[in-house]
């Protein structure tokens, strides 16, 4: 991916849009460090349930939204959010980056990637991605206000360009 920085830093994988930013300090993937250093309200910190929470900041005057990626399934009763590690490309996390971008660059309305980070283990990884915040984004279900052809525009797009395949 030719807009993004890779660092390495430790057990940590920092992969960032250069485009964004000249760089992304790792604590910003830590909700924690969000509410301590005010860049996150701690009353306010949930946009969304489903897998797990997502956190919604500002960094550098982008609003941008991250998230922790977690198992869904059966698979989430034994393993939380720990994946087998191979090579950072074949990471959940670089291939949603990846497929966001080329989505983003097709004028899809999908988030725009930012960054992400990667925690290896000898054999596993967690890992968490942030996105650029979607202006007046609405819950999905929200979705079912709009005349079906307005939902189905972005859907067919996506087939059209075989983004996904």
């Amino acid at each position: 991916m030719k807009d993004f920085a890779v660092n390495y830093e430790g057990d940590d994988i920092v992969a960032y849009n250069k485009l964004l930013f000249e760089m992304f300090p790792q604590t910003l993937f830590d909700p924690c460090y969000l509410v301590l250093n005010s860049f996150l309200d701690i009353n306010d910190v949930k946009i969304e349930h489903g897998r797990g929470a997502t956190y919604h900041f500002e960094y550098k005057g982008i609003d941008l939204v991250l998230r922790h990626y977690r198992r869904g399934g059966i698979p989430a009763k034994f393993i939380d959010d720990k994946y087998f590690w191979s090579t950072l490309a074949k990471s959940r996390a670089m291939q949603e980056i990846k497929m966001l971008s080329t989505m983003h660059e097709a004028k899809l309305p999908v988030p725009k990637p930012a960054a992400l980070r990667i925690h290896k283990n000898k054999f596993t990884y967690q890992a968490d991605i942030i996105t650029v915040l979607i202006p007046k984004l609405n819950k999905l279900l929200s979705l079912c206000l709009y005349p079906f052809w307005l939902i189905s525009i972005p859907i067919m797009a996506v087939h059209v360009t075989n983004i996904l395949f």
